[in-house]
């Protein structure tokens, strides 16, 4: 991370060496753009480290997966020539099984969608799967 702010000045002082006058609007450009993908690559860390979080609070009580699933299309689309009009549904999910479970035997199963573009299912609701395993419910 150092190593980037360093090459990012380093980019500026080259630019204010080429130029007779770099504008203090073109700087505060260059640096609100680096702040977005800084802040993009920071929301990946954080899920990242949330993700490993799971096994840490529920991993005594179940066995945790993270999945990347599939499905068709959207069925009635509005805008069928639209960008992106008829490709699959995708999306991340979770999957909690308590270690309690035999092989051959029938058990409940809860899906809790948590939807939204931005929606995000963290260890904010650790305490909802704890109990719903310990009742030996898979999620």
């Amino acid at each position: 991370m150092k190593c980037k702010i360093i090459l990012f000045l380093m980019m500026i002082a080259s630019i204010a060496a080429n130029t007779q006058e770099v504008s203090n609007t073109e700087i505060i450009e260059i640096l609100n753009k680096q702040n977005e993908m800084l802040q993009h690559r920071l929301d990946a860390l954080e899920k990242q480290i949330d993700d490993v979080l799971w096994f840490n609070k529920v991993g005594d009580l179940c066995y945790v997966d993270k999945v990347f699933m599939t499905g068709p299309p959207v069925w009635n689309e509005k805008n069928p020539s639209s960008q992106g009009a008829g490709n699959p549904t995708k999306f991340w999910s979770y999957i909690f099984i308590p270690k309690t479970v035999k092989e051959g035997q029938k058990y409940p199963l809860i899906v809790l969608p948590h939807g939204g573009v931005h929606a995000s299912f963290d260890t904010y609701y650790t305490h909802i799967v704890r109990e719903l395993v310990t009742q030996g419910i898979s999620l």
